[in-house]
């Protein structure tokens, strides 16, 4: 029986976080790649009871319809289905290749690394997010074999506002995300550093106490948007990655997580042509410098003065790269990079 290249679409609540485009971004890839949906056809639907009985149906239509010599792609985590759909597909002696959006024992602490690793038991090879994650899973024992995404591909044919250097007078900044006082504490202690009325925050996302901010005049707050609308109308000169309770370092279990996550908000950026700025033990930080699309710090206390010393031709230079990358993003092109190292390492072992 021929090979096939297979994955489950789902129903999704919407596509304004980074972690359901992700997930509907990489279906939507394997579908224009030729690969065959086991599963129900990929919605968006806001009602859960809907989305629950949806996604039962699409696991268990995937369940009866894998089969001997199938390649699945899983994305991880799928919650209580993951361990069902891999094992009834090792059963059938398919290959199950996972594609890690988040570890379990990382960030939210809800597995420990061996629950995780019983759980992966049945996955055949793991494609990971960052270099260091891979580093972490090796020296925790998985014994599957990796490949490594390095960026989340983007789907998005938005055209970007043209990039300028900026005013050194007026220096805006995009960060994108939930704002949440417990979880993004550095933007309430925006006030309490040593950063002038020079630099502005631009703002997108859910949550934002805006009660809480004492100099309001530094911070525009969009409010939770489309992707496509954030890439279109921002005409800030820098995206930020900085998840952390505190200012000056990174600190708490999202910042610590930075050290091997490869956040979606980056590729944002990049598809809206922004250069970086990103904590300097990110495990972007070593692809930033590499394709040389941002600039590293250890602390946002010197932000202000880094930016200051960056050139007019650095600055192009960078937003140029960008453009590039999303390029690639648009394309599937890290994912099906990844995927197909992994194919090759999984038909190579089986000879």
């Amino acid at each position: 029986m021929g090979k096939r290249r297979c994955y489950v679409s789902r129903c999704y609540p919407h596509n304004l976080s980074g972690g359901f485009k992700a997930k509907m971004d990489i279906e939507s890839i394997m579908e224009q790649n030729n690969f065959h949906n086991l599963g129900l056809e990929q919605k968006t639907n806001s009602n859960k009871i809907y989305a629950f009985f949806y996604n039962l149906l699409s696991i268990l239509k995937a369940v009866i319809s894998v089969k001997e010599n199938d390649i699945l792609v899983i994305q991880y985590p799928l919650k209580k289905y993951y361990y069902l759909l891999s094992a009834v597909a090792k059963f059938k002696n398919a290959k199950v290749i996972a594609l890690i959006h988040d570890l379990g024992c990382f960030r939210r602490k809800r597995l420990t690394i061996d629950q995780e690793k019983k759980r992966l038991s049945h996955t055949d090879h793991l494609i990971v997010l960052s270099d260091k994650m891979k580093d972490f899973v090796v020296e925790k024992g998985y014994k599957q074999t990796f490949s490594v995404l390095y960026l989340w591909d983007y789907l998005n044919d938005t055209t970007p506002q043209p990039r300028s250097y900026p005013n050194l007078n007026e220096i805006h900044v995009l960060y994108v995300g939930s704002l949440k006082k417990e979880q993004k504490g550095f933007i309430y202690k925006w006030d309490d550093s040593k950063i002038t009325t020079k630099l502005y925050l631009n703002i997108y996302g859910p949550y934002f106490d805006v009660k809480s901010i004492k100099n309001k005049d530094q911070f525009i707050y969009h409010g939770l948007k489309d992707s496509s609308l954030i890439i279109k109308e921002t005409t800030a000169h820098y995206g930020l990655l900085w998840d952390s309770s505190e200012f000056k370092y990174i600190s708490g279990a999202y910042g610590e997580y930075l050290k091997y996550n490869t956040s979606h908000k980056i590729s944002l950026y990049i598809h809206a042509h922004l250069p970086l700025i990103v904590w300097s033990e990110a495990s972007i930080a070593e692809f930033a410098k590499e394709h040389n699309i941002g600039i590293c710090v250890d602390s946002l206390e010197n932000l202000e003065e880094l930016l200051q010393n960056v050139s007019e031709e650095e600055y192009l230079r960078m937003v140029d790269n960008t453009r590039k990358l999303s390029n690639k993003i648009n394309q599937g092109y890290y994912f099906m990079t990844a995927y197909e190292k992994g194919e090759q390492l999984l038909l190579t072992n089986s000879k």
